[in-house]
């Protein structure tokens, strides 16, 4: 008789919500005797918990499809975040590289070419060219190729500051400018220097250092000959164990290597087509093997 009270007080809601079949069954094994009035009455429990949870489920769900999701960023958006993305990673790497170059470039030697395009080196004239000597004191280069300056005659002229301390070797077109630690070996050795017009060279150590100014091609013979002449006397003065490096302007375009025939006397970059000084130029290095 107490299963029956029981059995009454089950809420028509929980019928709805748990599923009548559900219910009914557990109504018979309780009339039937197969269930206490004690276990009834847990899975009572048991099925209102369960019917609770779903319920909060379909709560869950109606939120879901009733409320509209967050489309996300535009087309544009995104191509755009990507872009920037690409972008940072480049700069990353770009200082990565430069990083790991110059720590190889350490204890190795800095050196740099300069066209002055006709800075005069004469006292009172050569207010550019002091403006010049502080911009590479700005810089941590240690040897400097200097092409197309302006003077009356040859020499050298020393350097001595407190904010710089070099030396420039020059000549009517050309100069090597050496600082520092370079300077102090070069004047330790003797001073050694091979100076013409347009061809300057200087001996530190085991490094033969060769400033050139080239003339236009085609258009003064004599004073290309000249001129190649003195280059290929330090070619005949450099010894085995010595380093040749020259460095200045050949007022010539040797190109990219799709404008070039195959060569390992160039590297593999380059810049436009090549010209006929080009082509002189990359001839006379094959012959000297350069």
């Amino acid at each position: 008789m107490e299963t029956n009270v029981l059995l009454t007080t089950v809420p028509r809601a929980m019928e709805e919500s748990v599923g009548y079949s559900y219910l009914a069954a557990t109504r018979w094994e309780a009339i039937a005797g197969l269930a206490s009035p004690r276990g009834f009455v847990k899975k009572l429990k048991a099925i209102a918990w369960e019917s609770r949870r779903h319920v909060d489920t379909r709560i869950k769900l109606k939120l879901q499809n009733d409320i509209e999701l967050n489309p996300g960023p535009s087309l544009a958006e995104e191509r755009k975040r990507q872009r920037a993305c690409r972008k940072r990673k480049r700069q990353e790497k770009i200082v990565k590289t430069t990083k790991e170059r110059v720590d190889k470039m350490k204890g190795k030697i800095k050196l740099m070419t300069w066209n002055v395009q006709k800075a005069s080196i004469d006292f009172p004239r050569g207010c550019r060219f002091v403006e010049i000597l502080r911009y590479i004191q700005k810089t941590s280069v240690k040897i400097v190729f200097l092409s197309e300056i302006t003077s009356r005659e040859q020499g050298i002229l020393w350097i001595k500051s407190r904010e710089l301390f070099g030396v420039v070797v020059y000549g009517r077109k050309t100069a090597i400018f050496l600082r520092d630690d370079w300077t102090e070996d070069w004047e330790k050795q003797g001073c050694q220097q091979w100076i013409s017009d347009r061809v300057v060279a200087v001996k530190v150590g085991k490094h033969r250092l060769v400033a050139c100014y080239q003339p236009i091609w085609g258009k003064n013979e004599g004073e290309m000959r000249k001129y190649r002449e003195d280059l290929e006397e330090q070619l005949i003065l450099k010894r085995r164990n010595e380093w040749l490096i020259i460095g200045g302007d050949f007022n010539s375009q040797v190109g990219g290597r799709d404008s070039r025939v195959e060569t390992d006397t160039c590297g593999r970059y380059g810049l436009g087509r090549t010209n006929a000084a080009g082509k002189d130029l990359i001839h006379w290095m094959e012959i000297n093997n350069l």
